[in-house]
């Protein structure tokens, strides 16, 4: 179906209104490429905080950090998808070159909800 989706969720979007903070984005995924949805899996989340073009916190599965679950899939051949996610995220900071690292200064949030919507045509075809 697909090879990989990104979703971005923000607090306060409704008609065009202005999107708030927190800001959520992830990736979904089949576990193996060229599969059904059927075997989706959460393969990043991100959460900004503070500024919008630094994520203040990521659970990545490639680079270990912190866990992922995707649990309750419905997939729907008109493009309709659901699916509860949820993580727990290690704390993390910027280092000097600008890369997300861990930081056990920082508490470490857990993150879960639910997610629902529906693909675009095209990514259908």
């Amino acid at each position: 179906m697909f090879d990989q989706y990104t979703i971005k969720t923000a607090n306060g979007v409704a008609d065009y209104s202005p999107a708030g903070l927190p800001w959520l984005e992830m990736a979904v995924q089949p576990e193996v490429l060229g599969e059904d949805t059927k075997t989706l899996r959460l393969d990043s989340l991100q959460m900004f905080t503070k500024d919008f073009f630094v994520p203040a916190y990521l659970a990545e599965v490639q680079a270990g950090y912190g866990t992922l679950a995707l649990e309750n899939l419905e997939a729907r051949k008109d493009g309709y998808i659901s699916f509860d996610f949820s993580a727990d995220m290690p704390g993390t900071k910027m280092n000097e070159l600008s890369e997300i690292v861990p930081d056990d200064n920082v508490p470490p949030p857990h993150i879960e909800g639910h997610f629902e919507g529906t693909l675009p045509e095209w990514e259908m075809e």
